[in-house]
This record gives structure tokens, C-alpha cells and sequence, in this order.
């Protein structure tokens, strides 16, 4: 599957693999990918601080809505108070 994505699509995957995979990573490629992923797993909890508990909506459009605010409130926050 990895394969055919780089070869067909021009999708290249950046997954995290295991240690007893057929097809380790080297040491540098394994360290670029857990920063990566550290970095994205603080952005979304980061999003998640900012969300109340629960999110009241009737229809998917204005969930997504509100969604869309929060992390735009989220982006201004930053602006901010940086």
C-alpha cells in the first residue's frame, strides 16, 4: 500500500514503525517523526483545553461551525498572548 501511494500517487507516508518491522526507519527518521507527531499531539490538546464539555448543536452544520471558531478563537488566543 505504501508503496503503491509514493509509486502511483506521489503520497509519500510518514508512519511511525515498529521496532521488529521489516522495513525500519533509521535513527533520524524515527527522531523527525516523534517530533512530529509530539507537535501535532500538543496542537490538538491544545484545541481540546479550549472546548467545553459538551458542544450543543442541532444540525452538522452548525456543529461544524462552532468547531471551526473555537479553533479560530484558539489561533487568536495564541496571537495574543504571544
Amino acid at each position: 500500500m505504501e508503496d503503491y501511494l509514493l509509486e502511483n500517487k506521489s503520497v509519500e507516508l510518514k508512519t511511525q514503525r515498529k521496532k521488529n518491522s521489516k522495513r525500519p526507519d533509521s535513527k533520524k527518521q524515527s527522531r523527525q517523526k516523534l517530533d512530529m507527531r509530539k507537535r501535532v499531539e500538543v496542537a490538538i490538546s491544545d484545541i481540546k483545553k479550549m472546548f467545553p464539555r459538551t458542544i450543543h448543536s442541532v444540525t452538522l452544520k452548525d456543529f461544524l461551525i462552532k468547531v471551526t471558531m473555537y479553533i479560530f478563537g484558539l489561533q487568536l488566543f495564541k496571537i495574543i498572548n504571544n
